[in-house]
């Protein structure tokens, strides 16, 4: 299963000069919950950046076009299929950047999103998401600090509550100190529905 993991703005800029925008001690704490004990697949720029590396008690995957090019900790390959063939019955989360990100919105199942309600200048943007290919199935709310962040989990097996609710919800709370909203979306595609009959 293949599955995204990002943080973004409104504008959704996620990243300047290969850094993070912001650093919230909260989010890295729910991306550390939600990749522990599974596989990161990354592209080098993102590996690059980390501050630690390999990310403990996960599988390191690093994608880079540089035949020769070495990653201590993690495996390397050169492209993104050839990882995906080799990843194919594991659970992998994507962590960036964007080419890679725009490589697989189309090949996930599951989309994980912490949106912050504000804009940030950055040089590279998370793709647009095709509002006509998923849709929100679920929210669920936690306390977060600051409230600018609102993390958004999209997934295709969690149909708790109407996307006719999505709307009115996010607007409540988007000015609320509890505003951490979980977004389920089952998406419409092909290729997803063949994994949710």
């Amino acid at each position: 299963m293949i599955n995204i993991i990002v943080a973004k703005a409104a504008n959704d800029a996620i990243g300047k000069d290969n850094d993070l925008l912001w650093h919230l001690s909260e989010d890295l704490k729910y991306f550390k919950q939600i990749t522990l004990g599974k596989t990161v697949l990354m592209g080098r720029k993102t590996w690059e950046s980390l501050p630690f590396k390999p990310l403990k008690n996960r599988r390191n995957v690093v994608i880079s076009s540089q035949k020769d090019y070495k990653a201590e900790g993690a495996e390397v390959f050169t492209d993104l299929d050839s990882a995906l063939e080799a990843l194919k019955d594991e659970e992998v989360f994507c962590i960036g950047g964007a080419s890679i990100y725009k490589a697989l919105l189309t090949r996930c199942e599951r989309l994980y999103i912490t949106q912050l309600f504000k804009d940030y200048e950055g040089d590279v943007n998370f793709p647009t998401i095709d509002s006509e290919q998923w849709r929100i199935t679920r929210l669920s709310l936690s306390s977060c600090s600051p409230p600018s962040l609102s993390p958004l989990f999209w997934a295709p097996d969690m149909k708790e509550r109407p996307a006719t609710k999505t709307r009115a919800a996010r607007s409540m709370f988007r000015n609320s100190f509890i505003n951490r909203i979980t977004y389920a979306l089952f998406p419409t595609i092909p290729h997803a529905r063949s994994h949710n009959p």
